[in-house]
């Protein structure tokens, strides 16, 4: 059984759990703590690389979505 959900510009599919087997709560508390860890320390790297190196492109590229007549897509793949 699958139950849809919109938000706004965003599908998501939620699957019902129909796992028979007990949750590893450690295991899960570790991959929840590691994937928060690699995630900041990627947002820390933006951070610094948008204070520092990409800046002037930082501004031009807000200047230009500004800029825009009408609605602007944004689309991408995670990783």
């Amino acid at each position: 059984m699958t139950l849809q959900v919109f938000f706004g510009l965003y599908f998501c599919i939620v699957i019902k759990n129909t796992l028979t087997m007990p949750i590893d709560k450690e295991r899960a508390l570790k991959l929840a703590d590691d994937t928060l860890r690699i995630e900041s320390q990627e947002l820390e790297a933006l951070r610094n690389r948008l204070k520092h190196e990409d800046s002037a492109n930082f501004a031009e590229s807000v200047s230009l979505l500004l800029g825009c007549k009408g609605r602007v897509v944004v689309s991408g793949i995670g990783k």
